[in-house]
């Protein structure tokens, strides 16, 4: 039910075989799991249950910005000789060439996706136990290609008193809706439209999962839906947002390891949303850095949409992937008294902070209870949304827009615990 949102892209481990494999179901089993940045035999940690609320109530200390090595996060995609696959993201022209520097290594080219919103080729491969990853990234860059190539993570969700509203300086009764129509987009999981409330949103949804794979429970996205859009009136839980276009990218499925979204499906996602021009992207999700993901999230703010992601919910002090990722607004969790989420991670790259402990939300059974940077992250985009209805644009116009009413919190200017402080909603009616 709770979703860890800390997007934990536990890499998994597999027997290297000499195999080469052609082609690849689309649906393989993940079966061992180890750290991305580690060796592999290093035990495999267990999946990662949502945090408990706890919160800091120490302020924030100087000199804490330097984050630590990256964390232990997520899987990835196994192939059935044992193999990671592996994905290659660039321009047309790029991929062409790259796909021939692969099969010179004996590589394979297992599918290819043009991603046409973003400007993007994308291609996932089986190095097939002939070249490392590392080697042939050099190969890559030797020849002078724009190419990023990285491992398929799989992602998961990092993950309600109704106090978020006048926390962020909306009225007492938390209607407030959105002055112009904006459009957010997400790329999690499946929203229950039935859920008393929600029929009433305009929401478009897309599926980006391969035939034959089981969508995952409504539940996650169904409450981050619930506090952007959900119209006053309706249930306990008022958005923030109402009015607001949501667009909804399912790309989180379920199989024996539980919930999880792999980068290729993602990339569908985000590359879909850019082309409906989305002005928001939610991502509640939290990982390692990939360099495929970072060629995505630049194309996209490159395009002008508003890329927003949760720091992660593993209490380390490194900002998860993409919040850490330059083009992404990072957000934190607080509670009603605007102590920090204990589970929070911390470290530079925060940028700002919204309620996210105890939030009442919307979910299949009703409402319920829920914490997590995941949930903060709906918060801000809500927020940001009124930003850009008001006529920011692009991720500095927001910024710069936020700056100018955020409540500092901890250390005076920007920290990061809080970054430059706590959201607030400035004339909202």
């Amino acid at each position: 039910m709770k979703f860890a949102l800390a997007l934990l892209l536990v890499v998994l481990a597999g027997s290297v075989s000499g195999a080469a494999v052609a082609d690849v179901a689309a649906h393989l089993k993940l079966t061992s799991q180890t750290d991305a940045k580690t060796a592999r035999s290093e035990p495999p940690p267990h999946p990662e249950p949502e945090p408990p609320a706890k919160v800091h109530s120490q302020p924030p200390r100087a000199g804490t910005k330097t984050p630590t090595a990256t964390p232990a996060f997520g899987r990835t995609r196994m192939l059935g000789n044992g193999q990671f696959e592996y994905l290659a993201a660039g321009t047309p022209a790029a991929v062409d060439r790259a796909e021939d520097l692969v099969r010179q290594a004996q590589g394979h080219i297992l599918r290819r996706e043009e991603l046409r919103g973003l400007g993007l080729s994308l291609i996932a491969l089986d190095l097939a136990g002939r070249i490392s990853s590392t080697d042939m990234q050099r190969r890559i860059a030797a020849a002078g290609l724009p190419v990023a190539l990285d491992r398929n993570t799989i992602f998961a969700a990092s993950g309600g008193r109704v106090y978020a509203p006048e926390l962020v300086g909306a009225n007492a009764g938390g209607a407030c809706a959105l002055s112009r129509p904006v459009r957010i987009g997400l790329i999690d999981g499946p929203v229950d439209t039935a859920q008393r409330g929600l029929s009433n949103v305009p929401l478009v949804a897309r599926s980006v999962l391969d035939d034959g794979d089981s969508p995952a429970n409504t539940d996650h996205a169904t409450g981050l839906v619930s506090l952007i859009a959900m119209p006053q009136g309706m249930s306990d839980v008022s958005g923030l947002a109402v009015g607001a276009d949501i667009f909804s990218a399912v790309a989180f499925a379920r199989d024996d390891a539980g919930n999880g979204m792999r980068l290729d499906h993602f990339a569908r996602g985000l590359d879909w949303l850019v082309a409906e021009r989305v002005d928001i992207v939610n991502m509640s999700i939290a990982g390692p850095e990939n360099r495929v993901l970072a060629r995505l999230l630049s194309s996209a703010d490159a395009g002008g949409a508003v890329l927003v992601a949760a720091v992660g919910n593993e209490g380390r002090s490194v900002v998860a992937y993409p919040a850490a990722d330059p083009n992404v607004i990072a957000i934190t969790a607080v509670d009603a008294r605007q102590r920090l989420y204990g589970a929070a991670n911390t470290g530079a790259e925060t940028d700002f902070a919204a309620p996210g402990v105890d939030l009442l939300v919307a979910n299949s059974n009703g409402n319920g209870y829920r914490s997590g940077t995941s949930y903060a992250t709906a918060i801000a985009s809500a927020v940001i949304a009124h930003e850009i209805g008001r006529g920011a644009r692009g991720r500095q116009g927001v910024i710069a827009s936020l700056r100018r009413d955020v409540r500092d919190l901890g250390q005076p200017g920007r920290d990061s615990r809080f970054g430059w402080g706590l959201m607030q909603l400035s004339g909202c009616q």
